[in-house]
Parts: C-alpha cells; structure tokens; sequence
C-alpha cells in the first residue's frame, strides 16, 4: 500500500477496470494494469445514487485512480468512474501529472 500510495501521488491515472463484485453502494474493481483493486461508490452517504448504470460482475469500466491527503498527511486511494464508463478499446490515456502544489 505504501509504494502504490507513492506511486499514484501527485498524478490521476484513467484506466480499464473490471466489477469484481457488487454491494449495495458501490463495486470493486480490478485493474490489470496496476494489479490493484478498490471500491468505487455507486451512493453517497445520504444514500443518493451517483450513477444511474446497472452493474454486473465481470462488466468493463473505466475508473479514476488518484491520492487523496487529509490534514494527517495520510494518504488514500480514491477511486471513482471516469466519464462514459463503457469501454471500446483497450488502450488507456497516460497518466496525467496533478495540477495541486504538493505540501
């Protein structure tokens, strides 16, 4: 968790993703390219939906992948489905450098 924590800081990756599994609020997912897998929420706290898609397992998405700090310095993985989550190819954009000063 530390060199992915490292790795990912400072940018936001945009990648191929497969639903693992389902939950009432949101869905893991894979991604082979990075061999890591995370929640994407599909609700909010209050319980609102964030997406109208349905899902199911073994579907492809795209998901966003970048660091999240808070005021402890601790670093978290957040994950959230990019724009038009369908996938028709295979290949992903570049990783993109975070526009935020680092602190």
């Amino acid at each position: 968790n530390l060199h992915t924590g490292w790795f990912f800081k400072g940018k936001v990756a945009i990648t191929e993703g497969y639903v693992m599994c389902k939950r009432e609020n949101g869905i893991a997912v894979f991604t082979p390219k990075y061999g890591i897998e995370g929640v994407v929420w599909t609700q909010d706290e209050k319980g609102n939906k964030l997406t109208d898609r349905t899902f199911h397992v073994f579907d492809k998405v795209q998901v966003q992948i970048s660091i999240q700090s808070d005021d402890t310095h601790r670093n978290k993985l957040v994950w959230a489905l990019a724009e038009g989550t369908a996938t028709g190819s295979s290949k992903d954009p570049p990783m993109e450098e975070s526009k935020e000063p680092s602190a």
